[in-house]
């Protein structure tokens, strides 16, 4: 399973974002479904890579990103950079019985979520939460840049493709 669509939720004075049932479905199915306190299991995760959003994993999704970090060599410039980058910037949380994630107040500072509207794209292995603002700014000119060498007619899906070796 993967985090699919684009809704947008509101964030309250108390930190607390709906998570949608589509995505809380993700969730729960990354942690085997919810507890016995009516709770799921995430982990948030933000920095430079992110620009500009906090990312929202499902335990399965993380688990992919631990295995990655953790195939590299220890001691090397490249575990320094993801250690810093994926477990120093990230925070387990869980839902609430309501299927609500409670922010962290220091994140939201850092990222100015304080009772405005947030819009979560679902990301595959997981949630992006982004001021819709910012996320618009940062997204047209990106991928505007990226399109402007193919054809008006061109389908992203070619990108899938593996080269034959």
């Amino acid at each position: 399973m993967v985090f699919t669509g684009d809704p947008t939720q509101r964030i309250d004075g108390k930190g607390r974002v709906q998570i949608p049932a589509a995505m809380r479905d993700v969730l729960d199915h990354g942690t085997n479904g919810r507890s016995d306190a009516g709770t799921s299991e995430a982990v948030i995760n933000y920095g430079r890579h992110a620009k500009g959003h906090i990312r929202l994993y499902a335990n399965h999704g993380w688990q992919k990103v631990v295995d990655l970090v953790m195939s590299t060599d220890d001691g090397s410039d490249e575990r320094r950079i993801l250690t810093a980058t994926y477990f120093n910037q990230s925070q387990r949380i869980e839902t609430d019985r309501e299927g609500r994630i409670v922010l962290p107040q220091r994140y939201r500072d850092m990222f100015g979520f304080n009772e405005c509207d947030l819009l979560l794209l679902g990301s595959g292995d997981f949630i992006e939460i982004w001021k819709p603002e910012v996320r618009a700014q940062v997204q047209t000119s990106w991928l505007d840049e990226k399109l402007s060498h193919y054809p008006d007619d061109f389908d992203p899906l070619i990108l899938a493709r593996k080269p034959k070796p």
